[in-house]
């Protein structure tokens, strides 16, 4: 399990299968607040960026 699925789970209280998907190219599908998903980007390194999926208002966070 990559680190940002981990700190997915510790810092938002977050599961796998339930709140979010991972896949091969990172995690998909998961819901955060417009607060949460800042502090996720400061907390993501320069090989991660964030994707909107704006159909359903989720987050993709992918390697880049």
């Amino acid at each position: 399990m990559p680190v940002v699925a981990i700190n997915m789970m510790i810092r938002f209280y977050k599961i796998e299968g339930k709140d979010y998907q991972l896949s091969d190219s990172g995690i998909m599908n998961v819901s955060l607040s417009k607060e949460e998903q800042s502090i996720l980007e400061q907390m993501l390194s320069i090989n991660w960026h964030i994707q909107e999926n704006t159909n359903d208002f989720t987050i993709n966070v992918l390697l880049k």
